[in-house]
């Protein structure tokens, strides 16, 4: 558990610019899906326990979640987890669905701001511009 939690920390010092805003999520069900999504595309963890998810967001969000807060909202995941048992262990692991989904819900786009401007006798116009922090 703490080579976990140490891996995790370790990310946290480079931080997350490529990662929804872990911040951003107020729930247990989409703080327990970034810690999915984190360890399996950053950390090359492909499952985790309720237990491992929540000592993950207690100890780096630095918000209190139970691991019996982070099973219930893992049930009620549907498509978005796969639920697998082994050696009286319930293991998680983030689909795509849930993937889209926490992306969907956090403001991971909050770098970007979206202009519509109309020109005449043409069709709207989209631009995207990224800004940059400073």
């Amino acid at each position: 558990m703490s080579q976990l939690i140490n891996k995790f920390k370790n990310l946290k010092k480079l931080g997350y610019p490529d990662l929804p805003n872990p911040n951003n999520l107020k729930s247990p069900l989409k703080m327990s899906l970034w810690v999915l999504f984190v360890s399996k595309e950053k950390l090359d963890i492909k499952e985790l326990t309720a237990k491992d998810i929540s000592k993950v967001i207690t100890e780096i969000m630095e918000i209190k979640v139970t691991e019996k807060s982070v099973t219930q909202s893992l049930k009620r995941a549907g498509n978005k987890v796969s639920v697998s048992k082994r050696q009286n262990k319930t293991f998680y692991e983030i689909m795509k669905a849930g993937k889209e989904y926490l992306l969907s819900k956090s403001n991971s786009n909050n770098n970007k701001i979206n202009v519509y401007y109309f020109e005449t006798e043409s069709h709207l116009q989209a631009k995207e511009f990224f800004l940059q922090k400073y």
